[in-house]
């Protein structure tokens, strides 16, 4: 069967605070669960659904909404997919629905990995990763953005709450 949220990462281990689990997803680099002795920090979902409103994913290159999908760099306007039609927004980013690959992985960590390919209104092409990793006090993440196009590229970087 494959998964919505493609391939799981599941994480543990032992701290000082106690048995700390988390569950990346591969679509999106989403945090599906989170907890410290059994006790959720986020609200967890199904392995079999898609995040419910976004919960846990990475949002690149840009966090939020961008109202009618326009904007501008360097003088140059963009139109960008309205992807909530609703209130005419383009919003979260490009990698919502995209599958990120694991480039390392540890019983306690994973780094993920996406390519964001030019397209409609975002020209631009960048490399993504992601690495979670648990610590004593919870969940480490860190990102990285590496511009591999000629010109200068705007972005920005979010997780859903």
């Amino acid at each position: 069967m494959t998964l919505p949220t493609g391939e799981q990462f599941a994480l543990e281990t032992s701290t000082s605070s106690g048995e700390i689990r988390a569950t990346i997803t591969a679509v999106a680099a989403g945090i599906r669960s989170l907890s410290i002795n059994g006790i959720d920090l986020v609200p967890s979902y199904g392995e079999d659904r898609t995040p419910p409103m976004g919960a846990g994913i990475v949002l690149a290159p840009w966090p939020n909404r961008i109202r009618d999908g326009r904007w501008s760099h360097d003088g140059t306007e963009y139109q960008l997919a309205i992807t909530e039609p609703a209130r005419s927004n383009a919003i979260h980013g490009l990698l919502r629905y995209t599958e990120y690959k694991p480039i390392a992985r540890e019983r306690d960590s994973v780094a993920l990995a996406a390519t964001i390919y030019p397209q409609l209104g975002y020209p631009f092409l960048l490399g993504t990763a992601v690495h979670y990793e648990l610590v004593a006090d919870g969940l480490k993440v860190t990102h990285f953005v590496e511009n591999l196009g000629a010109e200068a590229a705007p972005v920005a970087l979010g997780s859903h709450p």
